[in-house]
């Protein structure tokens, strides 16, 4: 008897640990935990993470992990948890809560941002909506420059969600939303993905070092050929000048197209903007 009881608390407490995971205090007062370098990237799934401010969150799965920070899945909503990876990079998640702040003033496309803990000098945590079925630039770019047979395995991956004429129109869109912008921090190929729920590209990832300018000229245009932060993608299937991109072959005029247009809806904005701006002077 005494024997079932303890293999029935074993497989309790087994039960219970594997079921509801551990507890862990990242931060108390705006301090973090002495052991956070080997807490967070060792994080399970039922894992509870409490913060300064009270909140708590239970971990569902490991997202991604990049240089400065690790995003998890949040268990029973739809959200993920952007953490820094050490005790030092607290400073990359100021940097995206500053560099939000910007971009939603503008009314950028951004993956919807939702809270952030800010204690003394340390930016704790970013909780930000999840994904669940997107296509990166990267990935689009290859699509539409793959053969049939290639094209249709992707399609089958992404449930048929890929309409080549709705994305390029959709980033027209894009474009025009960051049009005042001749740089934002961090974007790149990678951190530009189109949102099939929405249906809009939307940036995944910044930092705060963003630059605007009114100038239409071609080498203040975030999508300006040779200083595009798609450049390194897109040379791979054209020329870059300052002035224009030329596809290597007819199979990628798509591109040559998509990026001429682009460029001239980023000119056209700016100068709209500048033509409101003189009129209110004015008036």
């Amino acid at each position: 008897m005494q024997r079932a009881n303890t293999i029935f608390l074993f497989i309790l407490l087994f039960f219970s640990a594997t079921t509801w995971g551990a507890r862990y205090e990242l931060f108390r007062e705006g301090i973090p935990n002495a052991s956070y370098e080997g807490i967070v990237p060792s994080l399970n799934p039922g894992d509870i993470l409490t913060f300064s401010d009270g909140n708590e969150f239970t971990i569902e799965k490991l997202l991604g992990r990049g240089n400065t920070t690790l995003i998890f899945e949040l268990k029973g909503i739809n959200k993920a948890l952007r953490l820094p990876l050490t005790r030092q990079d607290t400073s990359y998640i100021k940097d995206f809560v500053v560099g939000y702040r910007d971009l939603a003033a503008m009314n950028a496309s951004i993956n919807v941002y939702l809270e952030y803990r800010k204690d003394a000098n340390y930016y704790e945590y970013a909780v930000v909506e999840k994904l669940t079925a997107f296509m990166p630039f990267t990935s689009f770019v290859t699509y539409m420059s793959s053969s049939e047979t290639k094209r249709a395995a992707v399609q089958s991956h992404h449930r048929n969600r890929i309409i080549p004429e709705e994305m390029i129109q959709q980033f027209y869109v894009f474009a025009k939303k960051i049009s005042l912008y001749s740089h934002i921090g961090d974007m790149h190929e990678e951190n530009l993905v189109y949102d099939f729920t929405r249906k809009a590209w939307r940036l995944i990832d910044w930092t705060e070092d963003h630059e605007k300018s009114y100038s239409t000229k071609a080498g203040e245009i975030i999508f300006s050929y040779d200083t595009s932060p798609l450049q390194s993608l897109i040379k791979n299937y054209g020329t870059c000048t300052s002035f224009s991109f030329i596809a290597k072959s007819p199979r990628h005029l798509w591109l040559e197209n998509m990026i001429l247009e682009a460029h001239n809806i980023i000119a056209e904005s700016r100068f709209q903007t500048l033509q409101i701006g003189f009129c209110e002077q004015i008036l």
